[in-house]
């Protein structure tokens, strides 16, 4: 799976932080990374997300658009986990309250679909 830089942009004077994020492919790389800056928009102010030397987005963020159940499920275990270390790290936008509630809503969600899953084997 390939690995991408993603860049959230937050203050006044340019600070970012850079984290890696994994993703099947392009389409899934830009979809993920929205819905992560996306939850985190009351703290930042926009991303880029790249692909060694290409860029592939640079947006603002909006705490709006694209929706977590849009993503695969794969992708997203993968914001989950993204989340879950940009909530756990020394940055700012670990402060982020709309991350938090993201983060909790979408391990709800996780684990809802994992019990439904886990019904179903039976």
């Amino acid at each position: 799976m390939p690995a991408y830089r993603f860049c959230l942009h937050y203050g006044g004077d340019n600070r970012f932080d850079d984290r890696e994020l994994v993703a099947d492919s392009d389409k899934d790389a830009v979809n993920l990374a929205t819905v992560i800056a996306n939850a985190c928009a009351d703290v930042c102010t926009n991303f880029e997300l790249w692909d060694a030397q290409r860029l592939l987005i640079s947006a603002t963020t909006s705490g709006d658009g694209l929706s977590v159940a849009q993503l695969t499920q794969r992708a997203q275990w993968h914001a989950l986990d993204t989340e879950i270390v940009i909530r756990n790290s020394q940055s700012c936008i670990a402060e982020s309250r709309s991350l938090i509630k993201h983060i909790d809503a979408l391990a709800a969600r996780m684990a809802s679909h994992r019990r439904w899953r886990n019904n179903g084997a039976d």
